[in-house]
């Protein structure tokens, strides 16, 4: 306050003094100042809010001006605020505020403001559904496992252009994925709706005249389970299947049937020609057993048994070095082990055929054996394919195939003689192959004569169809752009029809593996997989050129591009 009169004299004080009055002014004072960055800009749209005694809020100009008038005396306290910056001092305090206040200056500091993307992954929209794998791409990537409440959380995400997608084998998203152009704030409740597909398993039991056998059980157990009996024609369908793992046995009084059981881990497509071939006045069946030791004596746990010919089956080795099949009719059999990093002598057994329990197949394997891996099968034709496999150390080629439907077909070996000349990445053709045809194979190689020869596990292809004609993947409509790239890249590929999986695999020019991508796009036309120059690790790939494979799979079938000219210039 200021008095008018600002005081009252009285000299020698004599008598008593009335309406001896003073007239009082509320002092009103100002606060200003400039709010400007480490250059002494002048930065506009800071909102400027004054509190305490008095309150009000004011946004800065062009120069970075901020004025608050008309004050009482009284405690305030000034503070700055604008999203994307730190201002020094956080704030400006008048305790009280007793004059006018000039130059109460802020300096603003540019600072990254981060944002979140949350939601839940649903079944139609009603419970939760966890273990969806959720993809973060654009300007940050990213994946998110939704937890037991089917909650995902992408967090600290900075302004950019980004797109969710969930995906999950068997199951079908709906919106497909959400995208944020740009993202710039909090955005909760993300959700999607999860529908699982559905698949068929369905074929034919025959007997040796291709006649269908009327009355077979054929059980269906695993993730789901049901049974139906076969018709006059012998067929059956199991339909409505989600992806999981399945088992198809037939069984009839008085009759043997060949495979014993078809297994699927999992389900994940359409599977028709399922068939099964029964021989009446069977019932008898015949087992196999043994160990898997060492040099010592001590059983190798963990060893795949592979079983293929008349039926096909695989069991792992126990603590102990075990294996036992049982249920086996009678017929041409072949008996492969196998482990990563372990050779096996022998390499495996055959029975032709089959026609007792038979004990003691013992096998002996040795650590830091020939390890074969990437067992790839390409180049698919009605009666040609290419098999590709790689080896630690350089050794000879050899492929044994035969048809797998037919019982006691004779195995082929591809060449007839290993190849002599050693090498760590193998190519094999096989030739003359019937059309429209299932074939079981497994490869052999050796690192020299007398060393121990190693086998794969089997593994399977089928030719094409007559008819069917060319590649299912277009090979000069397969690149990536742009190329050369800097931060991104596409990959496009044109299927001339629909398919079951796209892998791209990218890799250094010496073959080191760099990330391998899944598609989602499956459909027949032109199809688009983004990739953000990101390794497995998330690490940003180095300059240089890279090579990179496009492998599609539709059914039994399998076919690879490769490119050798992805460009990368940061």
């Amino acid at each position: 306050y200021s008095f008018t009169p600002s005081s009252r004299t009285y000299a020698n004080l004599s008598s008593t003094q009335t309406a001896a009055d003073f007239t009082g002014a509320v002092l009103l004072y100002g606060i200003s100042g400039y709010v400007r960055d480490a250059q002494n800009n002048g930065i506009s749209g800071v909102t400027v809010t004054l509190s305490g005694a008095g309150s009000g809020s004011v946004v800065t100009g062009a120069n970075g001006s901020y004025t608050f008038t008309g004050l009482p005396s009284g405690n305030y306290t000034v503070t700055p605020a604008l999203a994307g910056y730190a201002f020094n001092p956080a704030n400006r305090a008048y305790s009280p505020l007793s004059s006018n206040q000039a130059n109460q200056n802020f300096t603003g500091t540019p600072v990254s403001v981060t944002y979140s993307i949350s939601g839940t992954v649903r079944v139609g929209g009603g419970a939760p559904l966890a273990g969806i794998t959720v993809s973060l791409t654009g300007d940050t990537s990213g994946t998110y496992v939704t937890d037991a409440d089917g909650t995902y959380t992408f967090a600290n995400l900075p302004g950019g252009t980004y797109t969710v997608t969930p995906a999950l084998a068997g199951y079908t998203f709906t919106p497909a994925n959400r995208s944020y152009s740009p993202l710039s704030s909090n955005q909760t409740m993300q959700d999607f709706s999860a529908t699982a597909q559905t698949y068929t398993i369905s074929g034919y039991v025959r007997d040796a005249q291709n006649n269908g056998i009327s009355g077979v059980t054929v059980t269906l157990s695993g993730a789901g389970s049901a049974e139906v009996v076969t018709g006059a024609d012998g067929s059956y369908s199991f339909n409505g299947l989600t992806v999981g793992d399945y088992q198809v046995t037939p069984s009839r009084a008085g009759w043997a049937f060949s495979p014993p059981s078809r297994s699927y881990a999992p389900l994940a497509a359409n599977q028709t020609n399922q068939n099964f071939s029964g021989s009446a006045g069977g019932g008898v069946f015949y087992s196999i057993s043994g160990y898997v030791r060492d040099v010592t004596g001590m059983g190798i746990p963990d060893v795949t048994m592979s079983l293929t010919g008349a039926a096909s089956a695989t069991v792992q080795t126990t603590a102990s070095g075990f294996y036992e099949f049982t249920g086996l009719a009678s017929g041409n059999y072949t008996l492969v082990p196998s482990r990563a990093g372990y050779s096996f002598s022998p390499p495996a057994r055959s029975y032709t055929p089959l026609s007792a329990d038979i004990v003691g197949q013992d096998f002996t394997g040795t650590a830091g054996g020939l390890v074969i891996s990437d067992v790839e099968v390409t180049d698919i034709e009605q009666q040609t394919v290419i098999i590709l496999w790689k080896t630690d150390k350089p050794a000879t080629s050899q492929v044994e195939y035969w048809p797998s439907t037919v019982t006691a077909a004779p195995h082929v070996l591809a060449p007839a003689q290993p190849d002599p000349n050693p090498v760590t990445v193998h190519v094999v053709r096989l030739y003359a192959l019937s059309p429209n045809t299932r074939y079981t194979f497994f490869v052999k190689s050796s690192t020299g004569a007398g060393a121990p020869e190693a086998l794969s596990a089997p593994y399977e292809f089928m030719t094409r169809q007559p008819g069917t004609g060319g590649a299912i993947i277009n090979n000069e409509r397969t690149f990536n752009t742009p190329n050369p790239c800097k931060t991104r890249t596409s990959f496009q590929y044109t299927l001339n029809r629909p398919v079951d999986s796209v892998t791209v695999t990218v890799y250094t020019l010496n073959g080191g593996k760099v990330v391998e991508l899944r598609g989602t796009e499956l459909y027949a036309g032109t199809n688009v997989l983004p990739w953000d120059l990101r390794d497995s690790s998330g690490n940003r790939i180095a300059n240089g050129l890279y090579i990179y494979q496009v492998k599609v799979k539709a059914g039994f079938v399998e076919e690879a591009v490769k490119k050798t000219n992805l460009i990368v210039v940061h």
